[in-house]
This record gives C-alpha cells, structure tokens and sequence, in this order.
C-alpha cells in the first residue's frame, strides 16, 4: 500500500505547481547579395622549339580566363624578367646569352601584345564567364647566333576588369 500511496502524492505535488511559460520576442533580419566582377587568369607554358641553324620560331600558349558572366575586361602581358627597353628576351643561365622574343595579339606576327593601356585584348566573358585567348609568339634569331641550351623568361599576365 505503500507504493499507491507515493504515486498518488507525487500526482499531487504536480498538479498543484505553477506552470512556467516563457515569453517571446522578435527582430528583424536584413538579407542581402551583392554580386561583384571577379576574374581568375590560368596561362599554359609558351614553349619554343628552335634548330641552330635556323632563322626563327614560332609558338603558341592558350590564355584562360574564368570572370564573372558577362564582364568586360582588357588582358595585358608586361615586357618580362629580362626585357631591356622595348625587347622581350628570354636568359640563358648557363652562358648569360639573350634571346629576343616577342608575343603577338595575332598569329601574323604583326602586333606585339602590350601591357594595360596598349595593344591589350578588350573583350566580355559572356554568358558562361569563360573566355580563352591565345598568344602568338616568335623567336628571331641571326642563324648560329644562339648556343645551344635552354633560355627562359617569365612574363605577368593581367587580367582588369
């Protein structure tokens, strides 16, 4: 008889105490986008191929850009490590020789690719926000005037948008 009896108190002791309500409160929560032009560039290695004997080479390198869709932007490649004025030149390290080279906007070889301001590439990103350009590139050397072994230069592409 003990256990109803402990059963019926604690019923008891429930019923009889004051229920807790808790109260509520709001606020208000602003959400916004904001979206920005961006643009990433990727540029594959620009690699000539030159026999000693002959007078020039030539070679390509594909430039990619990923943009936000649809923004304008204007490409520029700067003279490189070794440039001396106007000339672009890749460095011999072994012998300290130079290479003179340009890169060009077309693959005539008419028009040297500039930096910003000059002989850049202006175009829009489109729909998809991706975009690939390609850079022409040659070697004029005298025949003979090089030695043989591996010159090298790096060159900044920029992307402004």
């Amino acid at each position: 008889m003990i256990r109803p009896l402990a059963l019926l108190a604690f019923s008891v002791v429930n019923l009889s105490s004051p229920a807790a309500k808790a109260d509520d409160a709001s606020g208000a929560m602003d959400v916004s986008l904001e979206v920005v032009d961006s643009c990433a560039v990727s540029a594959a290695p620009l690699r000539f191929t030159m026999d000693k004997n002959a007078t020039s080479s030539a070679a390509q390198s594909s430039i990619d850009l990923e943009c936000t869709p649809n923004t304008e932007f204007d490409v520029a490649i700067d003279r490189g490590m070794h440039a001396m004025g106007a000339t672009r030149r890749m460095l011999n390290a072994e012998t300290g020789v130079y290479a003179p080279y340009e890169i060009y906007l077309d693959s005539g070889h008419t028009t040297p690719w500039g930096g910003l301001g000059a002989n850049t590439v202006h175009g829009e990103s489109g729909t998809t926000g991706s975009t690939r350009l390609t850079a022409f590139a040659k070697v004029q050397n005298n025949p003979g005037a090089l030695a043989a072994g591996s010159y090298a230069d790096t060159v900044i592409v920029s992307v402004h948008f």
